[in-house]
């Protein structure tokens, strides 16, 4: 019977042991002919399959044809069979994948080089800086460039569903950039198991084998050695409704049960139920010694054959005790490992033993396995608390968050949590899991961090704890709807650790009070919490002197109290104590333009170095925002180009629309509508979670700006009173309110917010809010009045920092002069206006402005119409950036390191640059961008 089984299994295979194509696959022909295509197209362009269907559907048979057919036309292969046992190991699968061709980092950018050494173990410096995702996965897309320059390469993914997380996330990122580089992927996936969104949607292509015909089913069976009488084939067919290793398996068992001629005693199972239980009773018919050798290979995850030997020696069993499962074809031996027929061969073994066996069987692995697997393994051998083993899934999982998987260190905190003795030290590792999981972007960071609650019922217990859990549960609101009610809470932890004199654990409160205020300045909630919040800060400071970030906080939740002392030394403040993103919040909040643009600046250069991704989104969406102001429109696309691209590979939900919003408004400027408006509906579609202030005011102030250029002044006064949820934004936009009011009406309304601003800028002193509101009460204002308030504006703005609105003050002057018949006075602003707004790019503006120019009377002449303003309409913003940053002298390299591609990515897009742009060579790209 067994020897029937094997030749089967035989039967059923489409590749041969050289490789190559034995036979036809049975109903397959359009998909085989989808992958022949994919691989022969790779010159053209590298694309990324996946195929998916109910487990035996013909996954592993399809992509053994396409490995065939990869290596007849010479790929080089890389091919990773994930199991679900080594989920827990933090970039195991990238390290199946890559370690063939992992002599080739040295060609990657130094950081890129770098991030790959540190995941994979081979940087053992003490400053070897922490390995992040979106680093790994550009460095891992680089490697597979270069290893595609000579020969094109396949990456074969077996059960995709498996792979754990930080893997499954970084080969998510490569599959959706393999457009320029000679590579196919191609992943296997069971139904229903989609690993991570990042497997969604195209440039990813999906196929999805559904059950091969009636027809085809009659042609599989007959391939068969196995013969069957009519009622048990009726049987059969019946059952497997088009499955192919039902088809196989029902007729094995069938055949090996003696029911062949009376099938109907075979108990009616589902279908995956019923291929678990026929490859069960296949192990069951084994020696014992066979079975527990098959125990100990699927329970260490794909560990090369020597150490799966090792352990089954420490178990009294040799490689002999493995033949009879070879002989039935569950298992084969392919190079230096054990390969199982069907994964559903692991979980028949590993169900169908006994659990004292199981835990011997990880006791054996525990001490033959390397560190991180043999961890593991100790933990599954102890059912118990036990603190050694806590300790040292402890020590696994802060390795694995350095090396940037942070959802194989959450699980690491969590069993090691669950194996605690102390209760203190449980909780201590469920807010580390929580912490690692919120990073990775997993779902069970809530549910970790809810688990850590107890923790805030009596925080002066563990106050420095307490705060830390408190913290994580606040980032986590800014995605499911919670950001005030956490911010809140942190507020009463703040309150209830002053304890009844209010003197104590003042470090601890600090941290507290910090992150209030960050959430704050971002949510705007209702003033009564700010209060609550200033008040608790307050009376630290009374006893206590605050530190840099106490300071930082104190400006963000009260800048009018603190304009005075810090405007324009901001700078002074030990940036090296503090993220460097707050500063720049603090200088916006007390309406310090120029502070704000140098602190963004080095916000965005800062965790650039550092490639503290999620920090650095954040510097670059306020970098792009700042530079808007200052009048920079093209480099405002690029760092908002990037913001969206590092946001999305990181899941900073917030920052991504944040950055399409910027980039609308800088779109605006330069007179693309449409394309302000395409991004204002992606903005509004991808957005989530809590509506916050900060990026509501954003929207609406993005929106509003766009209603003014289309001469929408209702929707315009609607959109641009609502910027008023956040204050330092208000402010910022009260003179684009000031001209929708002047055209529907509302002058008494804009009146009041004028009045309000205009008292506090006699503390903020800010000369750009100066000019916004003296322009504004130009708007407002009739005959003399109007011109004074009008130089007034001019004279502020002039020292801003904001040439962009002070062209738009000038060009408002103009046309007011014009309109009192002064043109020979209109000329000289409305020269200067057009000059900035060509400078700039902002082709609108400067029509409008050379139509009133030449309406005064003027000939306009020498405007610069070649650069920026051809290089912004003939190139996307990456393409801009990259030109940009070439023109500054550096190489593909440091390109490639600053903006997050590959460096051959970067070599592509300067090969489409150079034509769009009419030259031939770097030393050409200065002059055509006007720089």
């Amino acid at each position: 019977m067994q020897r029937a089984s094997a030749s089967s299994v035989r039967a059923l295979r489409t590749v041969d042991d050289e490789g190559q194509v034995a036979r036809p696959l049975t109903g397959r022909q359009r998909e085989v002919d989808h992958l022949r295509a994919s691989l022969s197209e790779v010159s053209r362009a590298g694309r990324a399959v996946v195929i998916s269907g109910e487990a035996g559907i013909g996954k592993t048979a399809l992509a053994e044809v396409a490995e065939a057919y990869a290596r007849h036309l010479g790929f080089v292969v890389l091919r990773c069979d994930a199991v679900e046992r080594e989920r827990s190991i933090g970039y195991s699968g990238l390290h199946q994948l890559l370690q063939p061709v992992l002599h080739l980092r040295t060609s990657l950018p130094p950081r890129q080089q770098q991030a790959l050494e540190t995941v994979f173990g081979l940087d053992e410096s003490d400053e070897a800086p922490t390995a992040n995702q979106l680093l790994v996965g550009i460095a891992t897309l680089g490697l597979l460039e270069e290893a595609g320059s000579p020969r094109p390469v396949l990456l074969l993914v077996e059960d995709l569903q498996w792979l754990d997380r930080s893997s499954g996330d970084v080969l998510g990122f490569v599959a959706r950039r393999l457009g320029q580089a000679r590579v196919v992927l191609v992943a296997t996936l069971r139904d229903g198991d989609l690993p991570s969104t990042t497997w969604l949607g195209p440039p990813i292509e999906h196929l999805r084998l559904g059950p091969i015909t009636a027809r085809e089913s009659e042609e599989l069976l007959d391939q068969l050695p196995v013969r069957l009488p009519p009622p048990a084939r009726a049987r059969v067919l019946r059952e497997a409704r088009g499955n192919p290793l039902a088809l196989l398996e029902l007729s094995t068992e069938l055949q090996e049960r003696g029911l062949a001629a009376d099938a109907e005693l075979l108990p009616e199972l589902p279908l995956s139920r019923r291929l678990e239980d026929g490859f069960m009773q296949q192990v069951h018919r084994l020696p014992g010694a066979t079975q527990r050798f098959l125990l100990v290979a699927v329970a260490s995850g794909d560990a090369p054959f020597s150490e799966v030997v090792a352990a089954a020696t420490e178990l009294g069993l040799s490689p002999a005790d493995l033949a009879p499962a070879e002989l039935v074809g569950l298992v084969r031996v392919d190079a230096q490992h054990l390969r199982f027929r069907h994964p559903l061969v692991r979980s028949a073994v590993y169900n169908a033993a006994p659990i004292a066996e199981r835990l011997a069987v990880h006791r054996a692995l525990a001490s033959t396995l390397q560190p991180h697997r043999g961890a593991w393994h100790l933990a599954a051998a102890t059912p118990d608390r036990d603190e050694s083993v806590a300790e040292t899934l402890t020590a696994i999982a802060e390795d694995a968050a350095y090396r940037g998987a942070q959802a194989e260190a959450s699980m690491a905190f969590e069993r090691a949590a669950a194996l605690s003795v102390d209760p203190s030290l449980r909780l201590r590792r469920l807010v580390e899991a929580a912490e690692t999981a919120r990073l990775a972007g997993v779902t069970s960071a809530s549910r970790l961090a809810d688990a850590a609650r107890p923790l805030l019922i009596d925080p002066t217990a563990e106050p420095a704890l307490a705060v830390r859990a408190a913290i994580t549960r606040w980032r986590l609101g800014a995605d499911d709807g919670q950001f005030a009610a956490r911010v809140e809470e942190l507020v009463e932890i703040a309150e209830r650790l002053g304890g009844p004199d209010g003197t104590a654990h003042p470090q601890e409160r600090t941290r507290a009070l910090v992150a209030v205020a960050v959430g704050l300045y971002v949510l705007q909630p209702a003033e009564g919490l700010r209060r609550r919040a200033l008040a608790a800060l307050t009376a630290l400071e009374r006893h206590h002197e605050l530190d840099v970030q106490g300071r930082v906080a104190l400006i963000l939740l009260d800048p009018l109290g603190n304009a005075a002392r810090w405007r324009g030394r901001l700078q002074e403040l030990d940036g090296a104590k503090i993220p460097p993103n707050r500063l720049a919040y603090a200088a916006e909040a007390i309406q310090d333009l120029p502070g704000a643009t140098a602190l963004w600046a080095a916000a965005a250069e800062l965790t650039g170095r550092a490639r503290e991704v999620s920090e650095e989104g954040l510097a670059l969406h306020g970098r792009a925002l700042i530079r808007i102001l200052a009048g920079d429109l093209t480099g405002s696309l690029a760092s908002a180009e990037v913001a969206q691209r590092a946001s999305s590979e990181v899941d900073l939900e917030n920052v991504r629309p944040a950055a399409l919003l910027v980039s609308a408004l800088a779109h605006v400027w330069l007179g693309d509508l449409p394309q302000a408006a395409a991004e204002i509906e992606r903005a509004q579609a991808i957005s989530s979670g809590a509506p916050l202030g900060r990026k509501e005011a954003e929207l609406h102030w993005a929106a509003g700006m766009l209603a003014l250029a289309e001469h929408r002044h209702w929707d315009a006064w609607v959109r641009l009173r609502q910027v008023g949820s956040h204050p330092t934004f208000a402010a910022w936009s009260v003179a684009d309110l000031t001209e929708a009011a002047v055209q529907t009406g509302k002058v008494a309304e804009v009146t009041v917010v004028l009045q309000q601003l205009e008292r506090d800028n006699e503390t903020y002193a800010s000369p750009h809010l100066a000019m916004l509101l003296h322009r504004s009460r130009a708007l407002l204002a009739d005959g003399a009045a109007a011109g004074d308030e009008f130089r007034a504006a001019i004279a502020a703005g002039t020292g801003s920092g904001a040439p962009l609105e002070l062209a738009r003050t000038r060009l408002a002057y103009g046309m007011w002069l014009r309109r009192q018949r002064r043109e020979s006075e209109a000329r000289e602003p409305l020269a200067e206006a057009l000059g900035t707004f060509d400078t700039a790019g902002a082709k609108r503006w400067a029509e409008r402005a050379a139509a009133e120019l030449r309406a005064a009377g003027a000939p306009v002449v020498n405007r610069r119409h070649d650069a920026p303003d051809q290089a912004v309409a003939l190139l996307t913003a990456q393409e801009l950036q990259i030109a940009g940053l070439a023109a500054e002298g550096l190489t593909n390299k440091e390109i490639a390191t600053q903006i997050y591609l590959s460096h051959r990515t970067v070599g592509a897009h300067l090969y489409r640059v150079f034509p769009k742009l009419g030259i031939t060579s770097r030393a050409q790209l200065r002059a055509a961008l006007g720089r």
